[in-house]
């Protein structure tokens, strides 16, 4: 399986992680100092999904950079010996985040990138309790690191 595009980091603090905004970054660098062991590897900023239809011209579309800016991006996926875990790192988290890490590990199975057992988790800064029955509903593993 292609799962990733870009190389293997260990799973540490970084001086940068591609593709975090600031306040992503103070989430992980957080879920990072109070879960040292949660992950072996990490790989950040993975993109996924063909953003094209039927008669698009694909060619010019990633010839004039419309395709790469128009395809998804995963936050993190983290692996822990055979699991792998897709990670939304989303600071006040909503129903959004839930199917945002839900779509896209379907988009990972239906690229056949990924197996189906993957585990999906979102990481924020503030977590209601609607948002929180939910992701456990869902699923879904949510937690403010």
């Amino acid at each position: 399986m292609d799962l990733i595009l870009n190389s293997a980091l260990p799973y540490t603090r970084q001086m940068s992680y591609k593709g975090l905004r600031p306040r992503d970054i103070v989430i992980w660098e957080s879920f990072i100092k109070r879960f040292p062991d949660a992950f072996d590897f990490v790989w950040y900023d993975t993109v996924l999904g063909d953003p094209t239809r039927p008669g698009d011209d694909e060619a010019a579309m990633k010839a004039g950079g419309a395709y790469q800016v128009m395809q998804w991006r995963i936050d993190v996926i983290g692996s822990k010996g055979d699991f792998l875990y897709i990670v939304e790192i989303k600071p006040d988290a909503l129903a959004g985040a839930l199917g945002q890490v839900l779509a896209y590990k379907a988009l990972l199975i239906n690229e056949g990138r990924i197996s189906p057992d993957v585990r999906c988790m979102v990481l924020t800064d503030s977590l209601s309790p609607i948002t929180e029955k939910a992701a456990g509903l869902l699923g879904v593993t949510i937690l403010v690191p």
